[in-house]
């Protein structure tokens, strides 16, 4: 990779490396001369869980030392950052985003008659919990007196043909709807119809974990409640029993709770 930079004497600039192995990267790098200047490395989420379990915890030892300052987006993610080894004065928590002029926030309320709408947005893979959502939401629907209610599911993924068929048992049929992949003004547009957003994030058998989701971001950009997961830095960003609920990582019991509680009443949405 190396080869393919300019021999030419690099001009000092400051060098913003978006994952924990590219910041290594850039230090090897700056090493053979190629680059010159500060490097500083945003570690976000997958490169803090399932990469370090299949390299090896020490895999950003050259980087702690070489680096001039590390960015975790989560409190969580420095607390990490600190017992890999990294010096706690070069780390600084600086947080992802949305554009919130993108969105509109509005009051969300429920039309007479009309289903009560949970809605997850995300890559269906096993961080994202989409089979523990599923799980609450059946059995949410199957107890007595339950309200009308509807799963809107956007993305697509490796475990999208197993969710369905997950889905397929439920006996409310045509709860749940899966979409697939969406444009994003699209998106937009299905997340402010929606009433609710469920996100159930859990750590994966790989070790793959959450930073703090986007998708929770752009929900509550809207002015949506939200049902997540006590999982990485997601506690960060939502704040239990006031913009959402939050729930152990694979306590589909409790967020089915949380769902029943919040479709009963729309006057706190």
């Amino acid at each position: 990779a190396a080869s393919r930079w300019s021999r030419e004497p690099p001009e000092p600039r400051a060098w913003l490396a978006h994952y924990g192995r590219w910041g290594r990267f850039a230090c090897a790098l700056r090493e053979l001369g190629l680059i010159a200047g500060p490097i500083a490395t945003v570690f976000h989420g997958k490169d803090m869980s399932a990469y370090l379990r299949k390299r090896r915890p020490n895999a950003y030892g050259m980087l702690f030392e070489r680096g001039d300052l590390f960015l975790p987006i989560s409190e969580f993610w420095r607390e990490k950052l600190i017992t890999l080894g990294a010096p706690a004065d070069r780390i600084k928590v600086h947080r992802m985003g949305v554009d919130v002029s993108r969105f509109v926030e509005k009051p969300r309320s429920l039309v007479p008659g009309e289903p009560v709408k949970f809605i997850g947005v995300g890559r269906m893979v096993e961080k994202k919990g989409f089979d523990d959502a599923i799980a609450a939401f059946e059995a949410m629907t199957a107890q007595p007196g339950a309200p009308s209610a509807t799963l809107t599911i956007i993305g697509d993924g490796p475990l999208r043909q197993q969710l369905e068929a997950r889905a397929g048992q439920v006996k409310q049929s045509g709860a749940i709807r899966f979409t697939g992949l969406l444009p994003h003004a699209e998106v937009a547009k299905t997340l402010s119809e929606a009433h609710v957003f469920v996100l159930a994030s859990k750590t994966a058998a790989n070790g793959d974990m959450e930073g703090i989701p986007v998708a929770l971001m752009e929900a509550m950009a809207q002015g949506m409640p939200v049902l997540a997961t006590i999982h990485s830095g997601t506690p960060e960003l939502v704040e239990h029993g006031v913009s959402g609920y939050l729930n152990d990582e694979g306590d589909w019991r409790t967020l089915s709770a949380n769902m029943r509680q919040l479709a009963a009443a729309p006057e706190r949405w």
